[in-house]
């Protein structure tokens, strides 16, 4: 595996994370509301 490679799996594998993230927060906010 590339250094390029390695690197676009890390941003994908981030991307998710962070969609991810942001879904259980938006979910926290509509149980707290």
């Amino acid at each position: 595996m590339t250094g390029i490679e390695l690197r676009h799996g890390l941003l994908m594998a981030g991307k998710k994370l962070g969609g991810i993230l942001s879904d259980i927060r938006s979910l926290v906010d509509n149980e707290c509301l």
